[in-house]
């Protein structure tokens, strides 16, 4: 049995991060000896000479409290213009330096913005990410940088909270690989070379490419010397059955997620007695064969847990996003190798759970930021629906007769719409008499794909009565069954705030309104997207269309 390297509880008690050869941090070189040079086509936007104030300032000023980078050696690897690790590290560091110290006006004019150092370096990570390199110190320190200059510009957002999460991942990572090639010692050589996952698959966005690409699944195959097969999944740690990964003070947040969502989250999930006992016993049990599914249930605990305690959100935040990027990797990897009859079942609830983890970040996060942009949020929302209703589509017999086929129980005979649900589509009839009207072309949108839009929003709400289910509220169904369904060209009009893709999406926030009275992790989307919308058509042309909507958005109650 693997177990932790020799020098853990040296390294442990020395306070410090060691890499696996025991040497401190911040005595290992900068990056890997002879780095691939830069591709012909970039050219760096900032000058290396622009950053040596703020390098040097970092040095004299925050290298005690971070002796993470040797400035004096990083500015002397600078005049390598083939190192482009070293410059993004270069920019990473002014980006955060001058916020940590409060140090703008110090620094001579000449000198780049934080802004614009930042913005430099997310254009040289985007091209380190095309290549197949593997994962190093210099990567892991880009990140701890990127997430204090985040964190320096809006304490505890998601991006500051994303940057944290990546470099403890590589941390993890390259302490993990045994026999490992991280970054050797000057004058030495790593004693073995071993290949590991590159920092293209390690950064990439799985979701994204997966939907936008099939030829990622030729690049899904990682050579190692393991022979576990699990292995092929970066970043995925044997959570069941590893006893030698770390001690059993590092796993305890994690059996709390498990207490947590056995005991009391998954009952937030539906009210039916049927589906409840799928979700507490049978999804569990999917989970000893399908890791994927068990990080994103302890995703899921891991914001319930936020939004119940505001003091604590932090903590739970950072446990939640650890395990949910685990499982997205799943995820990618599982849909690169094929959906089958065998793994359907946790992809399908794997996906359900996900979504649900994307409407929880506003309540249980974003909420406490002003800075957050609600509705680039819900785009992204969208987005991922969108590629979650592939998985539901093409396995729909095996998930009805498999080990979750409770989730789908709790039907009953089509039942009349709610009084709600009948006032919002005879709303959305008028809406789209409205749309059809001549004037309405003026509004400069594509009228017809928003009338589709509708339609299908009304049939939407009329179709969760139709297969009316005990186990959701029809609420609650519907606000997630149109993200489901919703065109690529009605989602394009959206990202560009086309005025009536807003008025019907001012619709959607009412359906939003109805759900969160029953759903904890819908609670006060509607409230703020509505707000946006408003603000961002009143005046126009369309503002009579969003009158009913924004009223009682800003007047409704249970009791309404």
């Amino acid at each position: 049995m693997r177990g932790p390297p020799k020098n853990w509880t040296k390294t442990r008690a020395s306070g410090r991060t060691a890499t696996g050869d025991g040497t401190p941090l911040e005595s290992q070189p900068i990056t890997t000896a002879n780095p691939p040079p830069i591709a012909p086509f970039f050219r760096p936007r900032i000058a290396t000479s622009a950053l040596n104030p703020i390098l040097a300032l970092y040095q004299t000023s925050m290298y005690s409290v971070w002796p993470i980078v040797d400035a004096d050696d990083l500015v002397s690897r600078l005049d390598d213009k083939g190192d482009l690790y070293n410059y993004a590290l270069a920019l990473a560091t002014a980006a955060a330096t001058p916020g940590q110290l409060k140090a703008y006006a110090s620094l001579p004019g000449q000198c780049p913005p934080a802004d614009l150092c930042e913005a430099e370096c997310q254009r040289v990570r985007y091209v380190l990410q095309c290549r197949d390199d593997e994962p190093n110190i210099t990567w892991l320190r880009v990140a701890f940088f990127l997430h204090a200059y985040h964190e320096n510009r809006l304490r505890g957002c998601t991006k500051s909270l994303l940057y944290l999460c990546e470099a403890i991942y590589l941390a993890h990572l390259i302490s993990a690989m045994k026999p490992f090639r991280v970054v050797p010692v000057r004058g030495t050589k790593c004693p073995v070379a071993c290949k590991t996952p590159s920092l293209k698959k390690l950064t990439s966005n799985p979701l994204r490419d997966s939907v936008s690409s099939s030829s990622s699944q030729s690049s899904s195959n990682l050579e190692t010397p393991r022979t576990d097969p699990t292995d092929r999944i970066p970043r995925l740690p044997k959570f069941l059955n590893s006893t030698q990964r770390g001690s059993t003070k590092d796993r305890i947040p994690d059996l709390e997620l498990i207490h947590h969502y056995t005991s009391a989250a998954y009952r937030t999930f539906s009210s039916w007695e049927g589906v409840r006992q799928t979700l507490q016993c049978h999804v569990p049990r999917e989970c000893f064969t399908q890791p994927l599914l068990l990080h994103q249930i302890l995703a899921f605990s891991g914001f319930h847990l936020a939004y119940l305690h505001p003091e604590r959100r932090h903590s739970y935040l950072v446990q939640a996003s650890l395990h949910q990027d685990q499982a997205v990797v799943g995820i990618y990897w599982t849909l690169a190798a094929g959906v089958t009859s065998v793994n359907c079942h946790a992809l399908y609830a794997s996906s359900v759970f996900l979504l649900i983890c994307a409407f929880a970040t506003y309540p249980c996060c974003e909420i406490y930021h002003p800075a957050y942009e609600p509705l680039d949020g819900l785009i992204g929302i969208f987005r991922l629906a969108h590629g979650i209703s592939l998985i539901s589509r093409s396995s729909d017999q095996d998930l009805r007769k498999g080990p979750l086929q409770g989730l789908f129980a709790g039907k009953s005979a089509p039942t009349a719409p709610s009084e709600h649900i009948r006032f919002l589509v005879d709303q959305l009839l008028d809406l789209r008499r409205q749309l059809s009207e001549p004037s309405a072309d003026s509004a400069g949108a594509d009228t017809d794909l928003v009338l589709e839009a509708t339609d299908l929003l009304a049939d939407c709400l009329l179709s969760v009565h139709q297969n009316y289910s005990f186990s959701v509220p029809a609420e609650v169904r519907a606000a997630l069954l149109w993200p489901l369904r919703m065109l690529d060209g009605f989602l394009a009009l959206i990202q560009q705030r086309e005025p009536l893709a807003m008025v019907l999406l001012a619709y959607y926030c009412v359906l939003l309104r109805y759900a969160e009275t029953t759903c904890w992790f819908i609670k006060g989307w509607a409230t703020t997207l509505m707000t946006i919308i408003w603000g961002n058509n009143s005046g126009s042309s369309c503002e009579s269309m969003i009158h009913w909507p924004y009223y009682l958005i800003n007047n409704f109650s249970v009791t309404s």
